[in-house]
């Protein structure tokens, strides 16, 4: 089974979450815009969004 690239991480001085890149460890940016502040079911639901496009890409996952 592949790694999956992308994970949540609560934020340290509230009940956020972060959405973060397993391979760097930084918080994940799309357009400028930092993927955090979420709740735990959005962090969790753009982190299978990730890991899918991701997988998608490497040819891992295909859509039928």
């Amino acid at each position: 089974m592949a790694t999956l690239r992308y994970d949540v991480k609560k934020n340290e001085h509230n009940s956020y979450w972060t959405v973060v890149d397993v391979r760097t460890g930084e918080p994940v940016v799309i357009h400028g815009v930092l993927i955090g502040c979420l709740t735990a079911e959005e962090a969790d639901y753009i982190v299978d969004l990730l890991n899918r496009h991701e997988l998608i890409r490497k040819g891992s996952l295909t859509l039928h």
